[in-house]
């Protein structure tokens, strides 16, 4: 006879083989263990790392708040982002998880949003009032602060609304002109789960000196990619970037290059660090904490 669960009265029985009663008290113990801990809601996410995520954001953001996200994420998965402009897989940006906490993730596109960008343009060599521009920034100016790409990043104006000059010399890429602000291709629901990142970058001209930003997006630091102070300072922590993830573009870091006003680090195709003018167009591969 198998092994049969009924009730008398108000107490459970089991009747039947030993070896059957002890499998049935293993699934209702499994069973109690299961409701006493429900399984977190993955939302959708895979970690293997293979199938990108469509977010219900409010939820991600309950999520954060209550200090549950590293129940959730896991680095490696991927999350998937409409975005109008440049989508490039089914109309989304894919992102890469690649630090989490209990109240915020660091996501970092999988591939570049956009191609032949500057990081700034050439500077005039006078400025409106005829001062001289003594800085050599004919290559355009490594600040991360006053950067083109910078105000890209965290714009949502129209093409040739959102750029303006950040010092009496400085001139508008083409981009500008073209391109609307990288903001303005998402959802409202994913913009509201981007929190203002404290960027830190170091000085060019400065040694342990660092300036800081809030940023919505931001560009990977010479710190995060490959885990190293840039001019004796730490532009933030390494992150967990797999190798083929450094490979097959040249892409912007937002460090500069010490000693030079227009240098600034880049990722090779290879994957390895060098630098180049920061007028000179390279891919854009920002990062992003949600919480």
């Amino acid at each position: 006879m198998r092994a049969r669960l009924y009730q008398t009265g108000k107490t459970l029985q089991l009747d039947g083989k030993p070896q059957e009663i002890i499998a049935v008290m293993r699934n209702l113990q499994q069973g109690a263990a299961t409701k006493q801990k429900p399984v977190p809601d993955k939302m959708g996410l895979d970690d293997t790392g293979l199938r990108p995520a469509l977010l219900d954001w409010e939820k991600v953001r309950g999520v954060c708040r209550d200090k549950r996200a590293e129940s959730i994420f896991k680095v490696g998965q991927l999350v998937a982002t409409p975005h109008k402009q440049l989508g490039w897989q089914g109309g989304c940006i894919i992102w890469r998880v690649c630090a989490v906490t209990a109240s915020a993730v660091t996501l970092v596109v999988t591939q570049p949003v956009a191609f032949d960008f500057e990081f700034d343009e050439g500077e005039l060599t006078t400025d409106n009032t005829g001062k001289c521009n003594t800085r050599g920034r004919d290559y355009g100016y490594n600040s991360w602060r006053e950067s083109a790409l910078r105000q890209w990043l965290n714009s949502s104006g129209a093409a040739g609304k959102w750029w303006g000059m950040q010092n009496s010399w400085d001139v508008a890429p083409g981009y500008a002109h073209n391109v609307p602000g990288f903001l303005a291709g998402f959802d409202a629901a994913f913009l509201e789960c981007v929190k203002d990142h404290n960027t830190i970058t170091a000085l060019w001209d400065k040694p342990g000196m660092a300036e800081k930003t809030k940023d919505k997006f931001y560009l990977l630091s010479r710190t995060e990619v490959f885990g190293d102070a840039n001019n004796d300072v730490a532009e933030g922590e390494k992150l967990d970037l797999p190798q083929q993830f450094l490979r097959g573009h040249y892409w912007w870091l937002r460090s500069p290059h010490p000693g030079y006003t227009n240098y600034v680090y880049i990722v090779t195709t290879a994957g390895t660090l060098n630098y180049y003018y920061a007028n000179y167009a390279r891919a854009v591969a920002p990062a992003c904490v949600i919480g």
